[in-house]
C-alpha cells in the first residue's frame, strides 16, 4: 500500500515537472516568434555594422544570419552577387557571430563589397542566441519597407525565392 502511495506522488511529481517544462518552452518559443513580428522591435542594439548601413531605415530589407565558414551561405553569396541587379530596390543586411576580420573577407571574396545595397555586421554569439534562439546558417528574413516580417526561409536560397515571396505579397 504505502508503495503505492509513492508510485502516485512520483507520477504526480513527474506530471507537474513535465506540464512547467512544456510550458515554459512554449513561452520562449512563443516570445522568439514575437520578436520575427517586425524589423522595429528586433532592435539593431548589439549588432556591429562595417559599413555604411544608413540606408536600412524605411526600405525592404532582408536580414541575412551567415556564417563565413558555411557551405551554404558560400553558395548564397555567389547566387547574390549575380543576381544583384534584380535585388537592387532591395537592402541585404549579412549578419555574422564570426571575427570581423572573417566577415569582411567573405564579402570581399564573394564581390558583396563593392553593392551599395549588401550591409554586413558583427553580432555577438550571447546576443544572437538570446535574441534569436539558435539560429540555422544561412537564414533569411525578408522583410517589406513597413518593417513586417515577409516571410523566413531557412538554409540554401536562391534570390529569386525571396522576390517571389515579395511579389506574393504585393511588395
Amino acid at each position: 500500500m504505502q508503495r503505492n502511495q509513492i508510485r502516485r506522488v512520483v507520477i504526480l511529481v513527474f506530471l507537474v515537472v513535465g506540464v512547467t517544462v512544456g510550458y515554459n518552452i512554449s513561452k520562449k518559443i512563443e516570445e522568439k516568434n514575437e520578436l520575427e513580428v517586425t524589423l522595429q522591435s528586433m532592435s539593431f542594439e548589439g549588432i556591429e555594422f562595417l559599413d555604411d548601413a544608413h540606408t536600412l531605415e524605411n526600405n525592404q530589407i532582408i536580414f541575412t544570419f551567415f556564417h563565413p565558414s558555411c557551405d551554404f551561405c558560400q553558395a548564397d553569396a555567389e547566387e547574390f552577387k549575380k543576381s544583384h541587379t534584380d535585388l537592387k530596390d532591395f537592402e541585404v543586411l549579412w549578419v555574422s557571430y564570426d571575427e570581423k576580420d572573417s566577415i569582411q573577407k567573405f564579402s570581399k571574396t564573394y564581390g558583396l563589397d563593392t553593392l551599395p545595397n549588401m550591409h554586413f555586421a558583427y553580432m555577438n554569439i550571447e546576443a544572437m542566441l538570446e535574441r534569436y534562439g539558435n539560429v540555422k546558417f544561412p537564414t533569411f528574413l525578408a522583410y517589406d519597407n513597413n518593417g513586417q516580417l515577409i516571410k523566413k526561409f531557412v538554409g540554401l536560397t536562391k534570390p529569386e525565392e525571396i522576390l517571389q515571396a515579395y511579389k506574393d505579397a504585393g511588395d
